[in-house]
């Protein structure tokens, strides 16, 4: 049967997907739905907020994400109203990261999923995806003071060794192919959740089966 909205418990998801997993897209696709339905917003819309700089290749999965979104969105049969918010052509980043959320942040019954690289203290941990119920610190890692964003959030790790974040646009470590192929697992695997929520998705909140 279908637990009603007074049974759901809310808890902290937290999902991690290696780099050399096979099935990507269809792991962020389960995961972003297990989060969605440990969250206690009600949404009848949806915005991704793709957070980083075309500048800088470690800071790129978000640009990506969103080009691809939105490249990709005619194919799918989407019923929710769905934002993308961040492309290759128009970033969100540091500068105008709070304008931006600003203008979305009040918008009613809207479910947020951020997606941003996250420095990893360990190799072994390189562009793994990392899929969370919480929301992201952009900017953490420089030390800016930024706004939290999402009620859902998809990080891809990226491992900068021993660089220095004096001059970032000096960091050579992270490699653009595989920026480029995370974010197309990404963006296909988001777009592969929205789609399931249109069908599973009952008076503001997904259905939760249990056996």
């Amino acid at each position: 049967y279908y637990r009603s909205e007074g049974e759901i418990e809310m808890k902290k998801i937290n999902f991690s997907i290696g780099n050399k997993e096979e099935n990507k897209s269809s792991k962020i696709c389960d995961s972003i739905l297990e989060c969605v339905k440990n969250t206690d917003k009600k949404f009848d819309n949806i915005v991704i907020f793709n957070i980083g700089s075309d500048r800088v290749i470690f800071d790129s999965i978000g640009p990506f994400v969103g080009t691809f979104l939105l490249e990709d969105m005619t194919n799918y049969l989407l019923d929710i109203p769905v934002k993308i918010i961040g492309t290759l052509e128009d970033t969100a980043q540091a500068l105008n990261l709070e304008k931006k959320y600003n203008s979305i942040k009040n918008i009613r019954n809207t479910l947020i999923i951020a997606v941003d690289a996250s420095v990893c203290a360990s190799l072994d941990m390189e562009y793994n995806i990392f899929i969370s119920n919480e929301p992201i610190r952009p900017g953490s890692y420089l030390g800016k003071s930024l706004p939290r964003i999402g009620d859902i959030s998809i990080k891809l790790g990226v491992y900068l060794g021993d660089e220095k974040i004096y001059d970032i646009t000096s960091i050579k470590t992270v490699k653009l192919g595989e920026i480029y192929s995370s974010a197309k697992e990404i963006s296909k695997g988001i777009l592969n959740s929205i789609e399931e929520i249109d069908v599973d998705y009952i008076g503001g909140r997904m259905k939760e089966r249990i056996s």
